[in-house]
C-alpha cells in the first residue's frame, strides 16, 4: 500500500467516524462522561500520587538504595541492571503505565542504558493491585481472582528469566547526584504528571468512543473488542459472559496485553526518548501468551485435585 492510498484510507475511516459521531451524539456524550468518571474515580487517584512519589523518591536516591540493597540478587538471577528491582517494585505498586515513566526517567538520568531500559520495558508491566482486586472481586470468586493475579504477575518474572543476558552485569556503577530542592522538584513533578494524566484522559475518551461506535449485539465479540481497545471496559464487559473459565482466561489476557488505550499512552510517554515502543509491544505479546498458559495450568490443576 503506497503512502497516498494509506492516507486516503485513514481519511475515509475518519470521515466515517465523524458521521457516526454526529448520528449518535447523545450516546457519545454519555460515553465521554463514563470515561471521565473512570479516570476521575479510578485512574487519577491511583496514579497521580504514585507519579509524584516516584519523582520525589528518585530525587532523594531511593532507587540507588534499592539497587544497593536488593540489586545484587536481581543481577545474579536475571542478569540485568540492579536498578531493575526498583522499576519492578514501583511498577507493581503504581500500575500501568508507570513503568514507561520510571524507565524513561532512569535513561534520561543515565542510571541505566537505552538497551537496558528497552529490556526492562518487556517485563515491568503490572496492573495496579488495588484496581485489580476491586474490579475482579465483582466478577469472580476468590480462587479465580488469585489465579488471574498470579498468572499476570508471574508471567513478567518468567519473561525476565527467559530473556536474561548471558552473564550478570557485575561492573555497574551506582552514583548519587545532588538532589534538587523539594519545592523545585515538586513543582516540576506536578506540572509534568498532570500533563501525562490529561493525556491518559484523552486516550481513554478516544477509545471509549471508538468502542461505542463499534458495539455489537454478540456478547463474546463485543467483549473481545472491548478488551482489545480499552482494559477497563474489557474487564467490565466480562459480566456479559457466562463461562467462568472463559471469563478468567480473557481477563488475564486483557490484563497482560493492556489494550490499545494503554499502548497509546505508553507510546506517547516514550516519544522523544531513546526507548522503543516495539520492546514494550513484544513484551506484552509474550506476557499475554505466558499468562494465559499459567492460568489454564492453574485451573486444570485445581480441577484435577478437586
Amino acid at each position: 500500500m503506497n503512502k497516498d492510498t494509506k492516507n486516503l484510507s485513514v481519511l475515509l475511516f475518519l470521515l466515517f467516524f465523524l458521521v457516526e459521531i454526529l448520528l449518535h451524539s447523545t450516546e457519545i456524550k454519555l460515553t465521554m462522561l463514563q470515561a471521565t468518571e473512570i479516570w476521575l474515580t479510578k485512574v487519577f487517584p491511583s496514579l497521580y500520587p504514585m507519579f509524584i512519589l516516584s519523582d520525589l523518591l528518585s530525587n532523594y536516591h531511593f532507587p540507588e538504595y534499592m539497587a544497593m540493597i536488593l540489586g545484587k540478587p536481581f543481577q545474579k538471577i536475571f542478569h540485568g541492571s540492579s536498578y531493575g528491582i526498583y522499576a519492578i517494585i514501583f511498577s507493581l505498586l503504581a500500575g500501568t503505565p508507570s513503568s514507561a515513566i520510571v524507565l524513561k526517567k532512569m535513561v534520561e538520568e543515565k542510571k541505566i542504558t537505552k538497551e537496558m531500559g528497552n529490556h526492562l520495558l518487556k517485563f515491568t508491566f503490572f496492573a495496579n493491585p488495588l484496581f485489580l482486586i476491586t474490579i475482579l472481586q465483582s466478577l469472580f470468586p476468590t480462587s479465580y481472582v488469585i489465579s488471574i493475579i498470579a498468572s499476570h504477575y508471574v508471567a513478567n518474572l518468567i519473561i525476565a528469566f527467559l530473556l536474561r543476558g548471558k552473564s550478570p552485569n557485575q561492573n555497574e556503577e551506582i552514583q548519587k547526584n545532588k538532589p534538587q530542592k523539594l519545592g523545585t522538584i515538586l513543582s516540576k513533578s506536578i506540572k509534568t504528571n498532570l500533563n501525562t494524566l490529561l493525556m491518559i484522559l484523552g486516550t481513554l475518551c478516544f477509545y471509549f468512543t471508538i468502542k461505542t461506535l463499534l458495539k455489537t449485539d454478540i456478547p463474546l465479540i463485543d467483549t473481545l473488542l472491548s478488551g482489545f481497545l480499552e482494559l477497563t471496559q474489557g474487564l467490565l464487559s466480562l459480566a456479559n459472559l457466562e463461562s467462568l473459565l472463559i471469563k478468567g482466561l480473557l481477563a488475564v489476557m486483557f490484563l497482560s496485553f493492556g489494550g490499545l488505550s494503554i499502548h497509546t499512552q505508553v507510546k506517547s510517554i516514550l516519544e522523544e526518548s531513546s526507548l522503543s515502543y516495539r520492546a514494550f509491544l513484544s513484551g506484552r505479546i509474550l506476557q499475554t501468551i505466558i499468562s494465559a498458559f499459567l492460568f489454564i495450568l492453574q485451573r486444570a490443576s485445581i480441577a484435577f485435585i478437586s
